[in-house]
């Protein structure tokens, strides 16, 4: 997204959580910040709030507001929600909070001292420092709990946050994260950053497949593929790397198939359903057609027969019939004229 969208939603945020709880308690986190502070597109955009369970309040108070849709998400494992805006259809919003201290956490907000601890404790389990920086929505202010982050963004140095140990134990897949950013932006590691990858390299074999996949995808799209492939192949997991990519991609691949095949069979059902219904409103109107041909061709019988019966009539006889049918008439039409003056005496009564 452009700069202008970026602040745009940024003040939309602001407004909505003016005079509310939420007011103190909401930052932008991550990548939004680093690329806006280096002056590029916005990919998108994380939210932090510093509540227990505070991604799925502040989710829960945004629906009961109508502010997002209803096809919001909420992973329960990590306490994490992902949301859309209705002002903002086409942009997916990821909202996180100190998860790792939730059994730490009894009443109903943190106390300040408790909220910089986790924050920072949430900061420093991130890949990068980079990475790590806060930016409180209310006031703009941003928060460098690694205390690096910003001098590594002036200085173009590609750090961990913390321990590699910690960093890549929970995340392995975080290395392939590493490697890609500093290609991407042409940046040094720092000497520990880039001794960690060498040291902790087995973790990755242990990392979740899925992950791996997502983040080597990324790597195999960015314009500096080979020199980051170089990297792999000297830590020695370019091979493991590749072949973890191409099996979940063949089965990636494979249920895209089987959704197609799904689709396909789901389309011709439709059709199938479609030319059931028209065939029997086609058939309906047919049966229709016919009944209505029937009941003229029994009225034009009707009346031939009857003036086949008159003309066979003898004069006296015809005059006779047609002066008591026309009396019969003449008593129908009074009384039909009767029933209406009643209900209009009726009425009258009624509104008078």
């Amino acid at each position: 997204m452009t700069r202008q969208l970026y602040n745009e939603i940024i003040e939309y945020i602001r407004e909505i959580i003016k005079e509310t709880l939420w007011y103190k308690n909401v930052f932008l986190v991550g990548g939004c910040i680093r690329d806006s502070l280096l002056d590029v597109d916005i990919s998108d955009i994380d939210l932090f709030v510093s509540f227990p369970r505070g991604a799925i309040r502040f989710t829960s108070w945004l629906k009961a507001k109508d502010l997002i849709f209803d096809d919001y998400q909420y992973f329960k494992r990590f306490g994490t929600t992902k949301f859309r805006f209705k002002k903002y259809p086409d942009l997916e919003f990821d909202v996180s909070f100190p998860h790792h201290k939730l059994e730490c956490t009894r009443g109903k907000n943190y106390s300040k001292e408790q909220e910089l601890q986790y924050m920072t404790e949430d900061c420093l389990l991130r890949d990068l420092t980079i990475n790590s920086l806060f930016k409180h929505v209310a006031t703009g202010k941003i928060l460098d709990f690694s205390k690096k982050g910003l001098d590594d963004l002036k200085n173009h140095i590609i750090r961990n946050t913390s321990d590699p140990a910690i960093i890549y134990g929970e995340n392995p897949a975080c290395m392939i994260r590493v490697v890609r950013f500093s290609v991407k932006y042409g940046w040094e590691m720092s000497p520990e950053t880039r001794q960690g990858l060498f040291d902790h390299v087995n973790l990755l074999r242990e990392g979740r497949p899925s992950r791996i996949h997502r983040e080597y995808g990324k790597v195999l799209a960015s314009p500096g593929a080979e020199a980051m492939q170089q990297i792999f192949q000297e830590m020695g997991v370019l091979d493991f790397l590749e072949e973890t990519y191409q099996e979940l991609e063949a089965l990636a691949v494979e249920e895209e198939l089987r959704k197609q095949r799904s689709h396909e069979t789901h389309r011709l059902k439709l059709e199938q359903k479609q030319e059931r219904k028209r065939k029997n409103l086609e058939r309906e109107r047919e049966i229709h057609e016919a009944a209505v041909k029937r009941k003229q061709q029994d009225k034009e019988f009707r009346e031939r027969d009857y003036e086949g019966w008159l003309a066979s009539l003898t004069p006296a006889k015809r005059e006779k019939y047609l002066k008591k049918k026309a009396k019969r008439h003449a008593k129908a039409k009074a009384r039909i004229e009767a029933q209406k003056e009643r209900r209009r005496k009726k009425k009258a009564e009624a509104l008078a």
